[in-house]
C-alpha cells in the first residue's frame, strides 16, 4: 500500500482514469475523420454553403478542443503519477535506514561511546574515580614524556 493509505491508493486510481481518459480524447481527437478543408459545392445555394461551412468549423474546434483537453488530461495524470512516485520513493528510504537521516550518521551517535572514549566527555576515568590511582604515579607519567629514559625516572 502507498504512503498515505487511502488517500495515495484514490489519488493513483484518479491518475490512471484521469491517463486513460486522456489517451481516450487525443485518439478520438487525430482519427476522427475530417476533410482538410471545406470546398464549396456549387449545386448548394449560398445560405446551404454557409450553413455547412460553421458547421464544418463548430465540428473542426470540437475536435481540437477533445484534443487539447485529451493532451491536458494526460500532463495531469502524469503530474499526479510522478508526485505520487517520490513520495513513495521518500518514504522507501525512510523506511530503509533511519539512521541516515540523522545529521550525525557518519559518526556514531554519543551515547554509544564509552564516557572515557567521547571527545566531548568530561567525566574522569573509573580507576581514578575509584581511587586507584596514584598522584605519584600520575605525577612520574606526565613528567615522563618530555623524557626519553622513563626506566630511569621510575
Amino acid at each position: 500500500m502507498p504512503v498515505g493509505g487511502r488517500c495515495d491508493d484514490r489519488a493513483s486510481h484518479v491518475s490512471l482514469c484521469v491517463i486513460v481518459a486522456g489517451i481516450v480524447l487525443v485518439i478520438i481527437g487525430c482519427l476522427w475523420p475530417l476533410e482538410p478543408a471545406y470546398v464549396i459545392d456549387p449545386s448548394l445555394t449560398a445560405a446551404e454553403n454557409e450553413a455547412l461551412q460553421e458547421d464544418y468549423t463548430w465540428r473542426r474546434n470540437t475536435l481540437f478542443l477533445v484534443s487539447a483537453l485529451g493532451m491536458a488530461c494526460l500532463v495531469t495524470g502524469g503530474f499526479i503519477t510522478s508526485i505520487l512516485v517520490v513520495r513513495v520513493m521518500c518514504h522507501e528510504n525512510r523506511e530503509e535506514d533511519p539512521a541516515k537521516l540523522s545529521p550525525d550518521w557518519p559518526f556514531p551517535p554519543q551515547h554509544d561511546m564509552p564516557p572515557t572514549e567521547s571527545p566531548y566527555s568530561s567525566q574522569k576515568p573509573a580507576a581514578d574515580e575509584a581511587g586507584l590511582l596514584d598522584a605519584d604515579f600520575l605525577q612520574a607519567k606526565t613528567s615522563s614524556y618530555g623524557s626519553t629514559d622513563t626506566a630511569a625516572q621510575q
